[in-house]
This record gives structure tokens, C-alpha cells and sequence, in this order.
């Protein structure tokens, strides 16, 4: 069996156990959606970066999104994922998610920049969830669709540290200004972004202002 095939099995195997177990630890030991949400959020969003190591073929890539967006989207109108959909909101963020990884890992492959692919991934799986938990945890006004000063300022923050170290990976010649114009980009749409969203228009608006 070729290789590529093996591992397309894997991840997505991989993928439906990281679902279970967090069904597991929402109806059997009583751990809140939304922790069960960011956990999957984070393990998933993290283990795509290996897709570009991994594959050589994008086909495979764009066929494990492909089920995974099918699958979260019936389970989403379905609401059969608790650990995943049963956070008291509306949110299409889990297979809006497969989506995003297919649109950029696709882009990043057509414009043979990896790093088209590495920063917005690594964006949306970090900053994210320490928004959120700065948010959660520290008192702040709410401005918009929810968000707080507080975790709209801890993804500013963790978004220019990723991008300073990605671009110094990278030996870019603009490091310092394009980080700046990436953070506060990526953080500009999160705010506005509702519902989920956010995790199809950060990693687009981060291209965007990479290929501009």
C-alpha cells in the first residue's frame, strides 16, 4: 500500500479518536464543552503543520479536510458533538476549521511558500485559545461579538510573537514591520469575526497580507 495512503489513514483515524475522547471526557467525566472544544482545537490545528512534512501529494491533505469538513458540518447541524457544538452558542468554528487548513496548505503548495501555510495555522491553533482563556480569566470590557480588551490584546500579543519568530525562521528582510501588519491584522478580523468564523477569516486575512 503506498505510504501516503497509510498516512492518510493515520491522521484521519487519528482525528475521529482525538473526536471520541473528547465525547468521552464531556459525557463521561463532566468536562465543559468549551474546554473539550479548545483541547480538540489545539491538538488538531497543531498536528497539521506535519501535512507539509508529510505529504508530498496535496491530494491526500485536501481529502482529509474534505472529510472532516463533511462530517463536523452534519455534525454540527445535527448536534450530535456535544464536546464540540454543546458550548450554549451558534458556531460553525469546527468545520470551518478543515476548511481553512485546505484553503491555505492549497494556496501555500500553488505559491510554494510554506509559510503561507505555517504562520496562519500556528495563529489560529496558539492565539486563539490564550485569547480565549486571557478573556475568560481576566476582567475587562466586552467590545465586540463577545470578545474582551483583555484576550483581544493577549492575541495581539501571541500573534506578534509567532509571526517575529516565523519570519526570523525564515530569515524574511521585513521581519519587524510585516509582524507588526500580521498581528494586527489577525487580531482586527478575530474581533470582528462571530459565531466561529474566525477560524476561516484569520488564516485568509494572514495570507493575504503575506502575498500583498
Amino acid at each position: 500500500m503506498n505510504d501516503q495512503f497509510v498516512w492518510l489513514f493515520v491522521f484521519v483515524g487519528g482525528y475521529v479518536l482525538l473526536l471520541a475522547f473528547c465525547e468521552y471526557l464531556n459525557r463521561r467525566k463532566n468536562i465543559a464543552s468549551e474546554y473539550t472544544r479548545k483541547f480538540a482545537h489545539i491538538v488538531s490545528t497543531l498536528s497539521v503543520l506535519l501535512f507539509p512534512h508529510i505529504f508530498v501529494d496535496e491530494s491526500y491533505v485536501l481529502a482529509i479536510c474534505a472529510i472532516f469538513f463533511v462530517m463536523l458540518l452534519v455534525a454540527n447541524r445535527m448536534r450530535v458533538l456535544h464536546s464540540i457544538d454543546g458550548v450554549g452558542r451558534r458556531t460553525g468554528g469546527s468545520y470551518l476549521l478543515a476548511l481553512s487548513v485546505g484553503i491555505s496548505y492549497y494556496i501555500s503548495i500553488r505559491l510554494e511558500n510554506n509559510l503561507l501555510y505555517t504562520l496562519p495555522i500556528l495563529i489560529l491553533a496558539v492565539c486563539d485559545p490564550v485569547a480565549n482563556m486571557v478573556g475568560r480569566r481576566v476582567e475587562s470590557r466586552r467590545i465586540l461579538n463577545r470578545k474582551t480588551i483583555a484576550g483581544s490584546l493577549a492575541f495581539l500579543l501571541s500573534s506578534l510573537l509567532i509571526s517575529l519568530f516565523c519570519m526570523a525562521a525564515t530569515h524574511h528582510e521585513s521581519m519587524y514591520v510585516l509582524s507588526l501588519i500580521v498581528s494586527f491584522t489577525a487580531t482586527f478580523i478575530e474581533l470582528l469575526s462571530p459565531r466561529g468564523t474566525d477560524n476561516l477569516t484569520i488564516p485568509l486575512a494572514v495570507i493575504c497580507v503575506l502575498i500583498l
